[in-house]
């Protein structure tokens, strides 16, 4: 909310807050009508007929029209959604990354085999302006032995110096100063060292060098050494990791029809005592002491994937490949089949049969049955990558790939909306105060799974159970505590802060929506609201008309006032959610493709109100756009305040709304709009509802 602004905090309404800009709100949400609770008016009661008479009364005053009685409504009956029971290897990320492995040899401590487990995956968060696991092998050369000798050289004279500088100080004062002093002298050591070796291994086929939306490959330091005698410890090879990694998972995908995708892929494998294999070089021992990677094959001059995507039939097929100097001389490692699901695949990787025997010319000997993941990046499929580990965990294989050429008149379908708006801030924002403005809309990250919200490598479960959830009236309230600053790769985290989720409703399976509150929830916040679903796929009707009801939830702010005591103060107004007092009425003509409805809640006097009308709505696919606006200003505009005392009354003209049906057969509905206008009138409003039926 502004700065320098105050006023005393004003209520009204059942459970909504409003108050000055400046003043902390309590948040959230609303919702109602349809989140399972039937929705009925009383129906009036008809004025009789007067009884007939020999001589009635001339050009006698009819009877008043009964008023119609509006039906009872109910939601109508859906099947209930299961939750896909995956393994921690099959469920999306927006990459991962695993770290590059070094054996044990010391004679008297030997590991016999370092394998690759599912437990070392990291996830990544989809930022591509960093690289995985930089981090890791700083921290590492820093804390080297032999960086560590030269940082420490000067020692005693940078101890004198700071005596001689800090006479007032302890001995504790002291060696802690001069201990920061080695350590930042360390780190600029070894960062002169790190980028003198470093490899980034990700563009070397040349297919890497072009991709927009993935990266995948090696990043490491290939002088990796330990010898530690009292600790019993040798070991020597290469640090780093292998990863894959994207931004913009899929909003759109081909409606029909076959894609190519080309591109490369890369891979590790475990280390163990004596591993070596005919077709790589292993003069350094790797296979033995250390991974072996994608470079160390012999003499390939590209790691080569294709892919098949049948869009229509929701299939992938693919190949990896290694394509020898003699282009006739092409091996085909892995053949890969997964099922479409949303923008995601899943399935397996398999080794062709007459490879599995050859256990001592290469790795590749074993398959990786319905362990293989992967997605779709870009706003229309441009892209995809994927991971996969082997049945007996000795090969970590990462796979990107893009499509081979562009089909102008491929028809593409929407899949699925999932988008934030913020609300207001409170104090500095927090640390999260960066991720979304107020009143400003932000395309959300999903992988085709309205329950789940993606926030980089924190996937939060919207339809959780546990001790950091509550339920009640149809509300979810989730807490998700602050995490670690930096994921396993030692990337930084999209969420900094702790996370309140407050969401609707119970009813709805194919879309969610609700309030976010990133920070302590009471200073240093940044509120937001956020909406998302899953288009319907199948039986979008194109005939008849529906009644859909249900709740919404959202943060207004109006302009600031110009006379008496609201000199200077501005109308706010936070809608929480609260499904029982907070409602989404609409009238959908699908025979039209149009919709009409309203935004209303009740007050602390149980008065409904309206805050929004709904109009001029246009249906497209399985998406709509519309126009919202509050009552208008020559019918005194919305007041937050009835006594009008807390600035002028909020007036919302002609927002851009835009939404969409979900699940199967349309049957749940939701939009969005964000407001921001020059005149100070502001507005951030998520909403859903589900079709209706008449209670019999």
């Amino acid at each position: 909310m502004s700065k320098g602004l105050s006023a005393p905090t004003k209520r009204l309404g059942y459970s909504a807050l409003f108050v000055a800009v400046s003043s902390i709100l309590l948040t959230a949400c609303g919702g109602g009508g349809g989140s399972g609770v039937a929705s009925t008016t009383p129906p009036s009661t008809a004025i009789p007929k007067p009884p007939a008479t020999p001589n009635p009364i001339p050009n006698p005053t009819p009877p008043a029209p009964s008023k119609p009685t509006e039906p009872t409504y109910q939601d109508v009956t859906t099947e209930k959604r299961t939750e896909e029971n995956l393994s921690d290897l099959q469920k999306p990320a927006l990459g991962m990354g695993m770290d590059l492995k070094v054996r044990n040899w010391h004679p008297s401590n030997k590991e016999e085999k370092v394998d690759l487990k599912e437990t070392d995956l990291a996830k990544l968060d989809g930022n591509l302006t960093t690289q995985p696991y930089d981090k890791q092998i700083l921290d590492n050369l820093k804390n080297s032995k032999s960086i560590q000798d030269q940082a420490n050289r000067e020692r005693t004279a940078i101890t004198d110096n700071t005596k001689r500088d800090n006479k007032n100080k302890t001995e504790a004062e002291i060696k802690a100063l001069v201990d920061k002093i080695i350590d930042d002298k360390a780190l600029e050591l070894a960062k002169a060292e790190y980028n003198k070796v470093k490899i980034v291994n990700n563009t070397k086929t040349g297919t890497g060098s072009d991709f927009e939306h993935v990266r995948f490959g090696h990043h490491y330091l290939p002088t990796y050494r330990v010898l530690d005698i009292q600790n019993k410890i040798a070991k020597n090879g290469y640090d780093g990791g292998l990863y894959y990694e994207g931004k913009d998972p899929s909003k759109e995908l081909p409606e029909s029809g076959s894609v190519t995708y080309k591109g490369s892929w890369d891979f590790m494998t475990n280390a163990k005592n004596g591993g070596k294999y005919s077709d790589f070089d292993t003069l350094d021992r790797g296979g033995d002491r250390r991974s072996l990677i994608s470079p160390d094959e012999n003499s390939v001059k590209k790691h080569s994937s294709e892919f098949n995507v049948d869009f229509g039939n929701k299939k992938l097929t693919g190949t990896l490949k290694s394509e020898k100097a003699n282009s006739t001389d092409t091996k085909t490692r892995y053949n890969i089949t997964a099922q479409l699901y949303g923008n995601r695949f899943r399935g397996s990787a398999t080794v062709p049969e007459s490879e599995k025997s050859k256990t001592t010319e290469h790795p590749f000997t074993t398959d990786a049955k319905d362990r293989l993941e992967g997605g779709f990046y870009g706003p229309k499929a441009e892209e995809l990558a994927g991971k996969f580990l082997t049945d007996d965990s000795s090969v970590f294989g990462v796979f990107g790939a893009k499509q081979e050429q562009k089909n102008n008149n491929t028809k593409y379908k929407t899949i699925l909306d999932a988008r934030i708006i913020g609300a207001y801030q409170t104090g500095n924002g927090g640390a999260n105060k960066d991720l979304v403005a107020s009143f400003e809309s932000k395309e959300l990250n999903n992988f085709g799974d309205a329950r789940k919200l993606v926030l980089g490598s924190t996937v939060i479960d919207l339809v959780a159970t546990g001790d950091k959830v509550t339920s009640k009236d149809g509300k979810k309230t989730i807490t998700v505590e602050k995490p670690v600053a930096t994921n396993k790769a030692g990337e930084s985290t999209v969420l900094k802060d702790k996370l309140t989720v407050h969401v609707c409703c119970d009813n709805l399976q194919y879309m969610k929506f609700g309030w976010l509150t990133f920070g302590s929830e009471t200073q240093n916040e940044n509120n937001a609201v956020f909406l998302q679903g899953e288009r319907t796929d199948k039986n979008m009707p194109t005939t008849g008309t529906a009644k859909y009801k249900g709740s919404w939830t959202g943060y207004l702010l109006g302009a600031k006032g110009t006379g008496g005591t609201a000199t200077g103060q501005a109308s706010s107004a936070a809608f929480d959610v609260d499904p029982a007092n907070r409602f989404a009425d609409f009238d959908v003509d699908f025979g039209k493709k149009s919709l009409t409805g309203k935004l209303s809640y009740k007050d602390d006097k149980q008065t409904t109100k309206d805050v929004f009308s709904i109009t001029d709505g246009k249906i497209d696919g399985t998406g709509f756009t519309a126009k919202a606006n509050t009552p208008d200003l020559n019918k005194g505009g919305f007041k937050p305040d009835s006594a009008n005392t807390f600035g002028n009354p909020i007036h919302i003209k002609d927002a851009e709304v835009k939404g969409g049906f979900y699940g199967p057969d349309a049957n749940e509905m939701g939009g969005s709009f964000a407001y921001k206008n020059n005149n100070g009138n502001n507005a951030a409003v998520v909403f859903g509802t589900k079709k209706q039926e008449v209670k019999k």
